[in-house]
C-alpha cells in the first residue's frame, strides 16, 4: 500500500514530464496532407482508425474458425491467445517481449482489480517491472487463454511439429501483427507493415496525453 500511495502521489509530476519529453512524439489525429496516410503513425503510435481496422480483422479472422473440427478447436484456442497478447500491448502498454515471457504465475483473476506483473526490460528489472490492472471486460478472454494454469508462460500456442503446447515468441507476435495488418488492407509485409507491435505501447501513452 505504501507504493502504491507513493506512486500516486509521483503520478502528476510523471505526466507533465511525460507530456514534455514525449507529446512531441505523439501524433496528431490525422495525417497531414504530404504523409502517405497507412505508413503516418507506424514508427511513435497508431492513429485510433487504423488501431481499430487491424482489431476489427483480428475478430473476423477469429469468426471464420469453426470450432467443431478438432483442427478448428486448436486454430480457435490459438486465436484467443493471439487476440489476448495484441490486447495486452494496447491495454497495458507491454513490449513484445515482456507479453512473450509473461508468466501465468504473474496473473491474478481472481483480486479486485485483475492485476498482471510485467517484467522490466533486460537489466531494468529494478526499474520497469510493474503491476497493471487488466480491463475487467477482457476477464473471461483471460481466463480462457489461462485455463486456469498457475505456471508455465501465460500465452501458449499448439505446436506445429509435435503434440502440446509451446511458448509464444516474439516473431509469432510480429508476424501475427503483420498478418492482421495486411488482412485490415494494409502494409503487411514483416520489413513494412503498417503497425509495429512496439507502437501499441506508444498509442497507449498518446490515449493518455492528448
Amino acid at each position: 500500500s505504501q507504493v502504491t500511495k507513493a506512486h500516486a502521489d509521483a503520478l502528476p509530476s510523471w505526466c507533465k514530464a511525460l507530456g514534455q519529453a514525449i507529446k512531441p512524439l505523439v501524433l496528431p489525429a490525422s495525417a497531414p496532407e504530404y504523409a502517405d496516410a497507412a505508413r503516418y503513425g507506424s514508427t511513435y503510435c497508431v492513429r485510433a482508425e487504423i488501431l481499430r481496422g487491424v482489431i476489427g480483422a483480428c475478430l473476423q479472422d477469429m469468426a471464420g474458425i469453426d470450432t467443431r473440427s478438432g483442427d478448428s478447436s486448436r486454430a480457435w484456442d490459438d486465436a484467443q491467445v493471439y487476440f489476448c497478447a495484441l490486447l495486452t500491448g494496447i491495454c497495458l502498454g507491454a513490449r513484445v517481449g515482456e507479453v512473450a515471457t509473461l508468466s501465468a504465475a504473474a496473473v491474478d483473476l481472481d483480486f479486485s482489480p485483475p492485476l498482471a506483473t510485467l517484467i522490466g526490460k533486460g537489466n531494468r528489472f529494478a526499474e520497469e517491472s510493474r503491476t497493471l490492472m487488466i480491463p475487467a471486460r477482457l476477464v473471461p478472454l483471460w481466463r480462457a487463454v489461462l485455463d486456469d494454469r498457475r505456471d508455465g508462460p501465460a500465452f501458449q500456442v499448439h505446436s506445429q511439429r509435435a503434440e502440446g503446447k509451446r511458448p509464444l515468441k516474439r516473431h509469432d507476435l510480429w508476424r501475427y501483427v503483420a498478418a492482421m495488418s495486411a488482412q485490415a488492407c494494409f502494409r503487411g509485409g514483416l520489413s513494412d507493415g503498417v503497425i509495429r507491435f512496439h507502437a501499441l505501447r506508444h498509442h497507449l501513452v498518446g490515449h493518455f496525453l492528448v
